[in-house]
């Protein structure tokens, strides 16, 4: 009780901010240990599902290129009536069109959901940096620190993802700020 009569002391802003980082500190922690879980081969249910995902779309690609090659079969055979072959033709299409729609949905989601990864890890830079600038006053990262922002930047801005909002209006503009160390 009395951690929370501090904080309400402090003010709500605070407060609010203070409970904002503790989030983003644990959700980094968070994808910090999926990351060492990945590079010691340690499976969790996030890698699995993604294995999966990975494994299904394998499989689709290996029914569109036999779908293929039974279209290309099923117009050289010309011997077969074309009755039959509109028909086989027909399902098949049908089946290109249901796994392509299926391959976009899984791409979607998969894009979406690195998107909102990038996001992340850039908000957690951004109020790491900008802690760091109004502790010391100094508006300087470690190349390193520099790379690391703006690769992710980059990534989280081109095509695929396409992201755009919040991390365009405030974080990139406050983080053209900082220079890099050399």
């Amino acid at each position: 009780m009395n951690y929370i009569e501090q904080l309400i002391n402090l003010g709500i802003g605070t407060a609010l901010i203070t409970i904002i980082v503790f989030m983003l500190a644990v959700s980094q922690m968070w994808n910090i240990f999926n990351s060492f879980c990945d590079t010691l081969g340690i499976e969790t249910k996030w890698s699995r599902k993604r294995k999966a995902e990975s494994s299904m779309l394998h499989k689709h690609e290996e029914k569109l290129n036999s779908i293929m090659t039974d279209i290309k079969e099923i117009k050289e055979a010309n011997k077969v009536d074309n009755k039959v072959t509109r028909d086989k033709f027909n399902v098949l299409s049908q089946m290109l069109q249901e796994i392509e729609q299926k391959m976009d949905s899984m791409e979607e989601r998969r894009n979406n959901a690195r998107r909102e990864t990038l996001k992340q890890q850039l908000y957690n830079l951004y109020y790491k940096y900008k802690e760091r600038a109004e502790e010391t006053g100094e508006m300087v990262l470690s190349k390193c620190e520099y790379e690391q922002f703006w690769t992710a930047f980059r990534e989280y801005e081109t095509e695929p993802l396409n992201g755009d909002g919040l991390i365009h209006s405030v974080v990139e503009i406050y983080m053209r700020g900082f220079t890099s160390e050399e």
